[in-house]
């Protein structure tokens, strides 16, 4: 394990059975995460981008190869700690925002606290988290309230307010608007600039343009990484591997 990286990734492959047909979603991919690194996957849709990063933060079983998760081989660790760890140490962020309705955004945040028996400082930490996203005049209000932006943004206090060190999000921005896009890859900039790793699934350019580095993905394969990444680099490395996005 290399103590710079906070995930670690060998030649991780999934196989689903589709009655007696096998579906490789991932083969051989690997990858290295550090501390303060923003990283994007990107590939035409069917690449298995979101396979991929579900295997990476333990939400679906490898099929092929290993994973360690700051320090810890998912391979070895059982679902119990697993879960433990995912709840103290990792963000989530999905395009679906997965809030509760019924409970304002101040509760919303609150609550993967409180299920940890952080109850002592749930109420502070997402307090801060909300105003860290420039929703604390906000908290009162409940999703149905909260524009489509807004309650992403609510994710993303959410995972912030257990001060993750890694923080998976798969297609963040894919149900909002340009403007509120932009301010959610800004968060997750933030986020990773403040030493934080980030690991960004995304189809937009402009989006995967912001972090550190790029990975292309066809048929489940990793077929071109790309450092110090531009709109116009990811766009020309997509339409290599046969999609625009």
């Amino acid at each position: 394990m290399n103590r710079l990286a906070t995930v670690v990734a060998r030649d991780v492959g999934k196989i689903y059975s589709d009655g007696p047909t096998e579906v490789i979603a991932v083969r051989a991919a690997s990858l290295v995460l550090r501390p303060g690194e923003m990283v994007a996957i990107v590939g035409p849709s069917g690449s298995g981008k979101s396979t991929f990063l579900a295997c990476l933060a333990g939400l679906e079983r490898t099929s092929r190869g290993s994973v360690t998760i700051l320090g810890h081989d998912l391979a070895t660790t059982g679902r119990r700690a697993q879960a433990l760890l995912r709840r103290q140490h990792v963000g989530f962020i999905f395009q679906s925002y997965n809030l509760i309705s019924s409970l304002t955004a101040q509760e919303n945040v609150e609550l993967p606290l409180r299920l940890a028996k952080d109850r002592a400082t749930a109420s502070e930490r997402a307090s801060a988290a909300l105003d860290l996203v420039g929703l604390g005049q906000q908290a009162h209000r409940r999703p149905p309230e909260l524009s489509g932006g807004q309650q992403q943004r609510v994710t993303i206090a959410r995972a912030l307010a257990v001060e993750p060190e890694v923080v998976f999000a798969d297609e963040p921005t894919g149900a909002l608007d340009t403007v509120a896009a932009a301010q959610v890859l800004r968060l997750l900039r933030e986020i990773a600039d403040a030493g934080s790793s980030v690991l960004l699934v995304t189809h937009d350019v402009t989006g995967a343009a912001t972090a550190d580095r790029v990975l292309v993905l066809r048929d489940g394969s990793i077929v071109d990484e790309i450092e110090q990444p531009t709109a116009e680099r990811v766009f020309t490395a997509l339409n290599g591997a046969g999609s625009a996005a």
